[in-house]
């Protein structure tokens, strides 16, 4: 099966961290229970967070841990890819009944059964002035029947991104064709890594980058399954050295754009909701109609996390909503009826 994931650019605000950067999913909300990740679209497209589903967007530099994007690639015949609904994204630990037939103790990332290439992208790291950079996290594949079919092998692909694509990728785990000391048969339940299956156990991956000191890197974690047994879930990603980028920041419009979001949309005109799954901190909402006079103006004061709005009865109609952060604005419409 082809490799096939888009070329992300995630966009960072300016600040830097010391010698160890990462996440274990602890800041992004994390789902619970058996509550699953839905998009009726089949296309390729990256996903968005959506109220009450996992975590599949956190935005770059919002907050300690390293921010990701998720994408979808639409790479099997069967055409369905998250329309049935999957475990996809951030759960809060432990993992188990649900969504794993074992249970897994932490907050993690989850990817099971997406039919199409599920692609997780981690914010870019500088290793430029490292002397011994290393790049660690946990990974666990549930035991099933992983298998070929719909048109693609079930796949596991671990890498680094060098440099923006600009040169071919460190491969870590590549169940399709090999990997860092790995067989590779193009079947998961025939891998190998380090000598060691990878099912039905955590794997600690440690791995010495010292070879691409000087360049920037970006971690892609990439799952292609077709059923839902069929599931790995990683986390404690650590770089023990490096560099957080801050060479994207004139783009926080972007940022905001994506990781803010109105509910209930259509609205009965008393209230919404803003959902800021990325923890931005607001500092003004206006609302204006589609003459564009001010019907209400919001002081938030930096607040952080989702925020109620009274709309005093606004009438039936399209408005237009401004959120500003300290950085940046962005307009979402918002319908009354």
């Amino acid at each position: 099966m082809k490799k096939n994931y888009f070329i992300l650019t995630l966009l960072l605000a300016g600040f830097s961290l010391n010698a160890q950067i990462g996440t274990s999913f602890n800041e992004p909300t994390g789902a619970t229970g058996s509550t699953r990740y839905g998009d009726a679209s089949i296309a390729n497209h990256e996903l968005m967070n959506n109220v009450g589903q996992p975590t599949v967007m956190y935005a770059p530099g919002m907050g300690n841990e390293l921010g990701f994007s998720s994408t979808f690639s639409n790479v099997r015949t069967d055409n369905v890819g998250l329309s049935d609904t999957d475990a996809i994204g951030v759960y809060a630990g432990p993992i188990g009944t649900g969504i794993l037939s074992v249970g897994f103790a932490s907050s993690a990332y989850v990817i099971e059964d997406p039919d199409g290439d599920l692609t997780v992208k981690f914010e870019s790291v500088d290793l430029s002035g490292t002397t011994s950079p290393r790049l660690q996290m946990d990974l666990f594949v549930n035991s099933t029947g992983y298998e070929i079919s719909s048109g693609a092998n079930d796949r596991i692909y671990i890498a680094l991104e060098i440099d923006g694509g600009a040169s071919p990728d460190f491969v870590i785990i590549d169940t399709d064709g090999g990997g860092r000391n790995g067989g590779g048969s193009g079947d998961i339940d025939a891998y190998t890594y380090l000598g060691s299956s990878l099912e039905a156990t955590t794997t600690n991956i440690d791995v010495d980058i010292s070879a691409y000191i000087g360049n920037v890197v970006n971690l892609i974690v990439i799952g292609n399954f077709n059923s839902s047994t069929e599931e790995i879930v990683f986390d404690n990603i650590m770089f023990t050295e490096g560099t957080r980028l801050s060479t994207l920041g004139t783009n926080d419009e972007e940022v905001l754009e994506k990781s803010l979001d109105l509910y209930p949309n259509p609205s009965n005109g008393k209230n919404v909701t803003i959902m800021n799954s990325a923890n931005i901190a607001l500092q003004k909402v206006t609302i204006t109609d589609i003459n564009g006079r001010t019907v209400g103006s919001y002081e938030m004061g930096g607040v952080t996390g989702n925020a109620d709005l009274s709309l005093n009865n606004l009438n039936t109609g399209m408005y237009f909503v401004n959120l500003t952060s300290d950085k940046a604005t962005t307009t979402k419409k918002l319908i009354i009826k």
